[in-house]
């Protein structure tokens, strides 16, 4: 076997025989060596910086993300939110407005705070936000509510005002009438003292009913006010009913008390006097006042109602999409922490390789 050998290699030919050897005697050498280990290293190089450089180019685009796009997002979210849950309060505020001047101011501010909300979904898009149709529904639709409440809310404060007023002026028309009564009864029961012996029971009779229609007449007169009073402090719309019927007791009274007076002088000036009392409980006065500005605060308390519940439909809609926007920013924040502890791993690795 082993002359067979030796026969097979004395047969092949000379050229490989030599070329084997001089690739040998190649790496053998340091050169050779030196050679190897600096390609080894060159190559240990480049795949480093390949990974390094795919690494920071994921890690930029990444930041980028999150610095561009998902943290602006987030800060508009949180205004968004900041801003719903100052229009939500708004509601309250405008149903108790008393005056047309404060209805105003908080009309104004709840116009800002809409824009300001319209501007941030605007924002929002722009970033790329798609998720902005139910927040921007939901303020449209509580816009709408609140229209609704504050034109209720200015009926309601035009119609108290009114109101007030006719409240005001029952006191002053009661007391001219009772400055026109207290003469009139005074000269009454003076002719009655002073006549009631020479003149005849007829005479005294009637002079008896003067002074009767007349006392019964500062009486209702004094009813008829306090009814017109209560009238403009009720807060019941059903008792409204019944005070009217009182009212038109008393007016039908006094009138009938006041068309008896012999004297004509006297019973014009008492009429006159009367019919400003009237006037305020007249079908379309202070009963009437109340009824309309009573229907308007019922109004304007189901306005109120829906206002909110939209404005609870908008500060979810808001909340979810801050929450939505916490969690993304989160999520590419765990990414780009993850990227860059793989990168370090690669290249801890590839550095001890090398």
């Amino acid at each position: 076997m082993i002359r067979k050998t030796l026969m097979d290699r004395a047969g092949e030919p000379a050229t490989n025989i030599a070329q084997d050897r001089q690739n040998s005697s190649w790496l053998s050498t340091i050169r050779g060596r030196l050679y190897l280990a600096f390609g080894f290293a060159a190559a240990l190089t480049i795949i480093g910086s390949t990974v390094a450089f795919y690494e920071f180019t994921i890690i930029g685009a990444t930041t980028k993300e999150v610095v561009s796009r998902s943290l602006p997002a987030t800060a508009v979210s949180l205004r968004l939110s900041e801003g719903a849950s100052s229009l939500v309060s708004s509601g309250p505020r405008l149903m108790g407005a008393g005056t047309e001047k404060a209805r105003a101011e908080i009309l104004n501010d709840i116009r800002q705070q809409e824009q300001n909300l319209e501007n941030g979904i605007a924002q929002l898009k722009t970033l790329g936000i798609a998720n902005t149709g139910e927040i921007d529904i939901s303020r449209r639709a509580l816009s709408d509510r609140l229209q609704t409440l504050n034109q209720t809310v200015s009926n309601r404060i035009t119609m108290s005002n009114e109101r007030s007023y006719l409240a005001s002026s029952v006191r002053a028309a009661h007391e001219a009438l009772l400055i026109g009564l207290a003469p009139a009864i005074d000269d009454a029961n003076f002719e009655l003292m002073m006549n009631a012996k020479q003149e005849g029971a007829a005479a005294v009779e009637k002079r008896l009913e003067l002074l009767r229609r007349l006392l019964e007449t500062e009486s209702e007169s004094n009813l008829l006010a306090g009814i017109l009073t209560e009238a403009s402090l009720v807060n019941d719309a059903s008792r409204l009913e019944p005070l009217r019927d009182l009212i038109s007791s008393a007016q039908r009274k006094i009138t009938k008390n006041l068309n008896a007076i012999a004297d004509h002088d006297q019973q014009e000036k008492l009429t006159i006097l009367f019919k400003q009392l009237s006037a305020i409980g007249a079908e379309d006065g202070i009963v009437a006042a109340r009824s309309y500005e009573l229907a308007q605060q019922h109004e304007a308390q189901v306005a109120f109602i829906a206002a909110q519940a939209e404005a609870t439909k908008l500060k979810q809609a808001v909340d979810s999409l801050v929450t939505q926007q916490g969690d993304t920013a989160q999520r590419i924040s765990g990414y780009a922490s993850g990227q860059i502890s793989s990168a370090k791993i690669i290249l801890t690795a590839l550095s001890i390789a090398a």
